[in-house]
């Protein structure tokens, strides 16, 4: 599967792309547990907000901790701190991935 993602990714395939339910394609990563899709993903972080939300509010880093994968919340993380960008975002319901883990 990520032999194929990459060669969508290599061609143009947007990862930044939402479903019905805001969720892009890290999102989906991240909830399914694909850590190697995952790192692909993360391998072109320039081109899509990695902090992006769906409806909720979630980020791909809330759904790391609600999982409880620590290596893909780990991944997750190393690109938070590589961007500065804060790990307390708080999603609609007023949690962050902290409280959620």
């Amino acid at each position: 599967a990520v032999v194929f993602a990459k060669l969508l990714v290599d061609n143009g395939a947007k990862i930044a792309l939402k479903d019905k339910h805001g969720r892009n394609a890290v999102m989906k990563a991240v909830l399914s547990e694909k850590e190697k899709l995952l790192t692909l993903f993360l391998t072109r972080v320039s081109s899509f907000n990695i902090n992006d939300r769906d409806k909720k509010g979630n980020t791909a880093l809330f759904y790391a901790a609600s999982i409880g994968n620590f290596h893909i919340l780990r991944k997750l993380v190393v690109v938070y701190r590589k961007f500065r960008l804060s790990v307390d975002v708080t999603n609609k319901d007023g949690m962050t991935p902290l409280i959620q883990a």
